[in-house]
């Protein structure tokens, strides 16, 4: 489990969170004469963790990505993951050999990229509109949009309109902007130092994820979790009829930025280390959506409309991602089993 950071909640809430957790099977009750903290990952195990991705990215002829992504799975450390995402995303070659001529060639691709970028004025105003909206939307939003790290520049609303510009004119389907486009930039553009670094980690993401930005694509991910949250939840989903809460109001989004501007930022970001690290990548996205629903729904059936809705877009900062992805992979076994899909 990774370290709290400050973002997360104080002793009193994590003992509150972890013993009412423990009563939904998500984690054991504390056995006696222990505290929240013993469950916290020791400064020695976090430091021992780090320097064994150090070891795997300072070798001097061949990173192996095969093991970076193994130790990636279970988390990155933050100093270390826009060189960790880069690998295992296929950004950057394991071969070190010319490492430094390849990281300048994709340099110049990009500034050749930004050159001949097709400005649609509409797309533009958009990209502004949305960015501007997200950064005043909600704390947990508004922390893509900054970076501690002084060193790395400002985030700014240019940065969103050349990746998105690029990416749509270069796209190998026929895509059309979604203001959730700006969700799924914003953790990139915070973790790398380079906005060409960001713009090659989203071409990437997007090979993976563009079926989505279709209207097919997306109707078919949206009707496929609907089918399995009927299934798994069916009080959940009377309580949400019930309460008019409409599917096509927090559903698409969920599918669409992976949970980018829903989840507080440490929670994101362990998460899409998961994602750009295991052999199923974003196939366990459906199943990690069915987890978060299973975790809040005590809470959510105990809610009104506005507040049920509410809630789906600015998910709970307490939650623990460690515990939401193995949750994720026992939904996913049981779907398999019964054949639900």
């Amino acid at each position: 489990m990774e370290k709290i950071q400050s973002e997360s909640p104080s002793s009193d809430m994590l003992s509150t969170l972890l013993r009412r957790n423990a009563l939904s099977g998500l984690v054991p009750e504390f056995p006696a004469g222990e505290t929240e903290e013993d469950w916290l990952e020791p400064d020695s195990a976090a430091n021992e963790r780090l320097e064994r991705f150090r070891e795997l990215l300072d070798n001097e002829t061949y990173v192996n990505v095969h093991k970076l992504a193994k130790e990636a799975r279970n988390g990155v450390p933050e100093e270390v993951r826009s060189e960790v995402w880069k690998y295992i995303l296929g950004v950057l070659r394991p071969e070190k050999s010319d490492e430094i001529s390849y990281q300048q060639k994709l340099q110049n691709e990009y500034n050749e990229f930004v050159s001949h970028i097709y400005d649609d004025d509409e797309v533009v105003r958009r990209v502004v509109h949305e960015v501007r909206r997200l950064k005043i939307l909600s704390a947990s939003t508004a922390q893509f949009f900054s970076r501690e790290d002084k060193s790395k520049g400002k985030v700014d609303e240019n940065m969103f309109v050349r990746l998105i510009s690029i990416q749509l004119g270069r796209s190998r389907m026929e895509i059309e902007y979604y203001p959730t486009m700006v969700r799924l930039i914003a953790p990139l553009l915070h973790v790398n130092r380079a906005e060409s670094d960001a713009y090659y980690c989203f071409d990437a993401l997007m090979k993976k994820h563009e079926a989505l930005f279709t209207r097919d694509g997306l109707n078919r991910a949206v009707t496929s979790f609907l089918t399995l949250l009927r299934a798994l939840e069916p009080e959940f989903v009377s309580h949400l009829e019930s309460e008019e809460v409409e599917p096509n109001s927090w559903v698409p989004a969920w599918m669409q930025t992976l949970l980018a501007g829903q989840l507080a930022r440490p929670l994101l970001l362990r998460l899409w280390d998961t994602y750009f690290a295991s052999s199923e990548g974003l196939e366990l996205h459906t199943y990690v959506c069915l987890a978060v629903v299973t975790w809040m729904r005590d809470e959510l059936l105990d809610e009104e409309g506005p507040d049920i809705s509410e809630s789906l877009l600015n998910l709970p900062s307490t939650m623990f991602m460690d515990q939401i992805i193995t949750r994720a992979h026992n939904i996913r076994e049981d779907v398999v089993g019964r054949r639900l899909l």
